[in-house]
């Protein structure tokens, strides 16, 4: 058996379905190569006459938007309305895209959404966010969510995937780590993972959880529409539950899982990936809405009204 130290993360295979897995999702959603082809065209002409919006010319990422939204186009016209729109004001997220940047690997090292190589057979992407090291002077929340976001836009581009799960794993979380996340970071990354990204959030895992997050736990989820409060679970007895709702072959040892690699391996294996594609995050943080353009009829898509709503609650989440 190969030992963990002699794994080199570019050999592991990164599992993608299969064309006719895809086509079978796409005629469920009544998607055809000739309804994709007049839908796609639709998106590309409304952008171009949406004067703060970007010209784009990648049929591939409309495509991707389209089925996404379960192929309905104005939902992906709305989608990429936010998308565009999330990263021209939220900087903090969409600039300085660089892997190869010396504090944002070792904040990624420290603590980090970690993809997980196998998809689940309904065609889910697991993703894992672990801490590795609790020193809380090396917890940088601004690059954890960046890279989230950043892995989130590269896989759904450059691959397909039916859905999103993510484990929150909260052992060795302190109040400390707590303290150092703003309410704006945390609203404006969820906005992006939830209302502004194309993906479609299909569950959230909660485990190790100190006891002292149960309040916080039951307080957010309270706020949440019931669609997505039911796919909300906390692993109160341990991490033997989870293997009730995600396959032991997908996950790695220390959930249970019997997948062969452990998950400091797996987080090598994110950041190598999130390496590879440097040129093509730099060039994408040049793509985004210009704000001085929006009509002054419109209203811009914010976190704040789209997403937490008018007042700031969770009620205008809206889940697929």
């Amino acid at each position: 058996m190969v030992t963990e130290d002699k794994i080199h993360v570019e050999d592991i295979e990164w599992e993608e379905p299969s064309a006719e897995t895809v086509q079978k999702w796409y005629s469920e959603l009544k998607m055809t190569p000739e309804s994709v082809i007049e839908d796609v065209n639709l998106l590309r002409e409304w952008l171009r006459h949406q004067p703060h919006l970007p010209n784009v010319t990648d049929d591939k990422m409309l495509e991707i938007f389209l089925f996404q939204c379960k192929n309905s186009v104005e939902t992906a016209k709305a989608k990429l309305e936010q998308y565009y729109v999330a990263k021209a004001s939220m900087p903090e997220y969409f600039t300085d895209m660089d892997p190869l940047d010396a504090e944002f690997q070792q904040a990624l090292e420290t603590v980090c959404y970690v993809t997980l190589p196998k998809l689940t057979a309904e065609g889910y992407r697991i993703c894992v966010c672990k801490m590795f090291n609790s020193d809380v002077t090396k917890f940088k929340p601004i690059h954890l969510f960046k890279g989230a976001l950043m892995f989130a836009d590269m896989s759904s581009r450059h691959g397909h995937n039916n859905g999103i799960v993510i484990i929150f794993d909260l052992q060795d979380r302190t109040m400390a780590h707590v303290a150092s996340i703003t309410y704006p970071m945390l609203k404006n990354f969820f906005h992006c993972a939830l209302a502004a990204f194309p993906i479609r959030m299909k569950g959230f895992h909660i485990v190790n959880a100190p006891t002292y997050t149960n309040a916080m736990i039951t307080l957010g989820k309270s706020l949440l529409k019931d669609k997505l409060k039911k796919r909300i679970h906390a692993h109160s007895k341990g991490i033997e539950t989870l293997t009730e709702h995600i396959p032991k072959d997908i996950l790695p040892p220390e959930y249970g899982g019997t997948y062969p690699h452990n998950m400091t391996v797996l987080r090598d294996l994110t950041l190598h990936l999130l390496k590879k594609h440097r040129d093509w995050f730099l060039q994408e943080a040049k793509i985004k809405a210009d704000l001085s353009k929006k009509k002054e009829s419109g209203k811009t898509l914010t976190a704040e009204t789209n997403i937490f709503g008018l007042e700031g609650s969770f009620r205008k989440i809206s889940i697929d």
